[in-house]
């Protein structure tokens, strides 16, 4: 299991950046393993103008 906490002082670039390593490290190369993330600015509510679920799902897209 991997798991990082929330990465709150992150930009969003950077927090997705990670958990996209995070996916790959369990998905690709050790097939083992889980990721725990957490979504960036998820204590925010969903608003017309901000959606932290929607950004996640955006931001996180890994690649192998």
């Amino acid at each position: 299991m991997v798991v990082i906490p929330t990465r709150c002082c992150w930009s969003a670039q950077d927090c997705y950046s990670l958990q996209e390593h995070m996916l790959l490290h369990c998905g690709d190369k050790m097939m083992n393993r889980i990721a725990i993330l957490d979504l960036h600015h998820g204590d925010e509510a969903i608003t017309p103008t901000t959606d932290p679920v929607s950004d996640f799902r955006n931001g996180v897209t890994p690649t192998s």
